[in-house]
């Protein structure tokens, strides 16, 4: 029984490491698009990517 318990839980250690990555990989991009959100809303640096218009 020993034996068929070990390859029972292999595919299921398979799927929850799969899982964890999925989970881990979803969690870095969230936290970076938070960044962008705040960055975009703080305007970033002063004079950097903003439109002046000019005049003569």
């Amino acid at each position: 029984m020993d034996g068929i318990a070990t390859v029972a839980a292999n595919p299921v250690d398979d799927v929850n490491r799969i899982l964890q990555m999925a989970t881990d990989q979803n969690l870095d991009l969230a936290k970076k698009m938070v960044k962008v959100a705040v960055e975009t809303a703080v305007a970033g640096e002063a004079g950097k990517g903003q439109a002046i218009d000019v005049s003569a």
